[in-house]
């Protein structure tokens, strides 16, 4: 009789650290150790000395050593752990794995050997669960060994350090307790779930489901076997809870480059079309920031949808989608940030400035106080600016100074009325206007890129309908804000207390590329878009990666484009195959002379556009590097990330303060950073003249 081989999450884990040679030893060892498991070739026997007598050591090979829980009585093998042979044992003795008596769910434990943590009675007083019992935080799953640990977290920050230390599912918990969810339905939900699983069903419980997959021949190897583009797709059971949740109002996910975001938004939109909003008449609207996404996003739903569903279901960027309604309102929809209109806005702007005379400020500080503050905020009138709040403009302003402002704030805005252009800003707020009588009809909202969502936006999306069960769900991550500003989604009217999510897992991004693209965070403060700190703690990849990332400095260019197309031969990607590669620039100008080097060496290329990507178009792929947000290609190459782009010394020059200089630093790392997690094999970062500080900051890590 053949066992049932179970992988743990944290098995899985280990398995990405391990030396690429070890994988196909793992995939050989899931194939044949189910059928024979006491060939003696896997010695498979008790460990001695463990925190369970039911631990076992599985040989893999003479080097390494897998452990593992057996359960007799189900004929089941729970692969926990996997490592060299005396890490492996140590974490046997670290490491306990059980079945929690309350919840039902099986959880794997650390146990720390050291008491200098645990908070003396003083302490508890004043941490973040103090306010509640053992016996009330057992029954939430979380393991008596670890009560002293959970009892010392005083704030949400300290939580979110110990995520890859607790279970998940007492994290996932906690979590939600931190965030403001009654402990009486948090509680509820657990209890209901466990009086539904018994001994004989308990791996088709939620949490247990989520975490163990059994593992068939057919399963295996489709995971060997599937392209990329099908991963693309595929919601890992890990996320299921997101994307299924019953929501009694607006629902935050967090997560790195790479986590899913975009998966989950996209199965959570099917799921709400197929299962909750399933009327023909029920429409989901999809938003993202990126036209490009947008169109990506489409074609995936298209294919994960049934027809009838898919047509239910409008995905669009930002801008058009705007433009949209206002036509269909009635409204001017020529706006300012549509290439035929933006000469005629800059001339407006010329046209206010003009008129003042001797002011203090700089023509870019005068349009960012316009963006930041008036447009961002619907501000109409002196009084409303003169009350408004500039936390983090940096420099102060008098009453005096605003209302010479609000002067040429107020021509603007009449010159572009004479040319019959809008801010698309000042439109958003006649939008929230128009849907408190008319609203647009859709039953739920789901949102990608909401880091870039500027603040009037996200006030329009509030506006598109009431607040209520499953009406909106944002996704984003913070450390990739290329465009918009830092918002507070409460500030907007969207209330997320409660329903705070966050996914950790990297599906994309080889380990050693992510490592090294988050050195451009390091250090740097990010938001959670609700007003606190944002922290990627347990943020790892699942795939190793067989190559770290290349850095190169040439000293011209012309040296820097030799070295990039001999990377590109060193490929081996034959003409069918280069649309896999994709290389960026900071500008446009700078991507036309390598699109120009390309062409010169007899290599198909092809610029993205607006919705111009498609795997028959063949070529290697160029773009800016704002242009390939939410994409993904196999091969990564960074080009002129030079000082003189990254960031822009041209915006540093005109930054009024040390705080607008500190906003377009953290910019230009984020934009680094999204840049490189693009990859899903491998990344060569190249540079020429002075290399950019940021990258040289990285190099410096590494070295370390």
């Amino acid at each position: 009789m053949n066992v049932a081989l179970i992988p743990t999450p944290t098995f899985w884990a280990a398995v990405t650290k391990l030396p690429t040679a070890q994988h196909s030893k793992v995939c050989n060892f899931m194939l044949r150790f189910p059928k024979n498991p006491h060939s003696s070739g896997f010695n498979f026997e008790k460990i001695t000395l463990s925190t369970s007598d039911k631990m076992r050591s599985i040989r893999l090979d003479l080097k390494y050593r897998i452990i593992a829980y057996q359960e007799k009585e189900s004929n089941r093998v729970i692969c926990l752990h996997v490592d060299v042979h005396d890490a492996a044992y140590d974490w046997a003795r670290t490491h306990r794995f059980e079945k929690n008596q309350y919840t039902g769910v099986y959880q794997t434990i650390q146990i720390s050997e050291s008491s200098e943590d645990k908070p003396g009675e003083e302490q508890q007083k004043q941490t973040l669960f103090s306010a509640y019992r053992d016996r009330q935080l057992l029954r939430l799953g979380v393991p008596e060994a670890q009560l002293d640990l959970v009892r010392s977290f005083k704030t949400v920050h300290d939580l979110g350090e110990y995520s890859n230390v607790l279970p998940e599912d007492v994290w996932l918990a906690l979590d939600d307790l931190a965030s403001g969810t009654p402990y009486e339905d948090i509680l509820k939900e657990i209890t209901e779930l466990a009086s539904q699983y018994d001994d004989e069903n308990e791996l088709n419980h939620p949490e247990n489901r989520r975490q163990f997959v059994t593992i068939t021949d057919e399963d295996l190897q489709k995971m060997i076997d599937a392209p990329l583009s099908e991963w693309r797709i595929y919601l890992h059971p890990s996320q299921e809870r997101i994307v299924k949740m019953h929501a009694n109002g607006p629902i935050r996910v967090l997560g790195g480059a790479g986590t899913g975001k975009t998966v989950v938004a996209m199965h959570r939109a099917r799921h709400l079309a197929n299962e909750i909003f399933t009327d023909e008449r029920d429409r989901i609207l999809f938003l993202v920031f990126n036209s490009n996404l947008a169109a990506d996003i489409s074609n995936n739903l298209r294919r994960m949808c049934a027809p009838d569903v898919f047509k239910r279901i409008e995905v669009n960027n930002i801008d058009s989608w705007v433009r949209i309604q206002a036509k269909k309102c009635g409204l001017p929809d020529r706006m300012t940030y549509f290439s035929s209109e933006k000469e005629l806005a800059n001339q407006a702007w010329r046209i206010a400035m003009d008129m003042m005379d001797d002011l203090p400020y700089s023509r870019h500080f005068i349009r960012d106080e316009f963006e930041a503050v008036v447009a961002a905020g619907g501000l109409q009138s002196l009084q409303q600016y003169l009350r408004a709040s500039r936390r983090g403009r940096g420099q102060r302003l008098t009453r005096t100074a605003r209302g010479q402002l609000w002067k040429i704030f107020e021509a603007y805005r009449d010159e572009l009325k004479r040319q019959g252009i809008t801010d698309p800003y000042d439109l958003q707020h006649q939008l929230v206007e128009q849907f408190q009588t008319d609203p647009p009809g859709y039953r739920s909202v789901v949102v990608d890129e909401a880091q870039d969502m500027s603040q009037a936006s996200l006030r329009m999306i509030r506006a598109i309908l009431p607040e209520g069960q499953n009406d909106l769900l944002l996704a984003g991550d913070t450390h990739q804000r290329i465009y918009g500003r830092k918002v507070i989604l409460s500030h907007c009217g969207i209330n997320i207390r409660g329903r705070g999510r966050r996914l950790r897992i990297n599906y994309r991004t080889p380990e050693r590329v992510r490592n090294w693209a988050i050195g451009f965070l390091r250090g740097i403060p990010y938001d959670d878009m609700d007003g606190q700190r944002d922290t990627l703690k347990g943020y790892t990849s699942l795939i190793q990666g067989e190559r770290p990332p290349i850095i190169k400095s040439y000293r011209t260019q012309i040296q820097e484009q030799e070295g990039i197309i001999e990377y590109i031969n060193r490929l081996e990607c034959n003409e069918d195959h280069l649309h896999h590669i994709c290389l960026v620039a900071p500008t446009l100008h700078e991507l036309a002379r390598y699109e120009g080097a390309l062409t010169a060496r007899g290599i198909k290329v092809h610029q993205l556009k607006k919705n111009n990507d498609s795997a028959s178009i063949p070529g290697i792929r160029l773009a800016t590097m704002h242009r390939v947000k939410g994409l993904e290609y196999d091969h990564m190459i960074v080009a002129s990330a030079n000082k003189r782009y990254l960031p822009h010394q041209g915006a540093l020059k005109e930054a009024e303060d040390e705080m607008a200089k500190k906003e377009i630093y953290q910019k230009a790392r984020s934009l680094l950073y999204v840049a490189c997690t693009r990859a899903r094999k491998s990344l060569f970062i190249a540079s020429y003249g002075k290399q950019s500080e940021l990258v040289a900051d990285v190099v410096k890590q590494k070295d370390c």
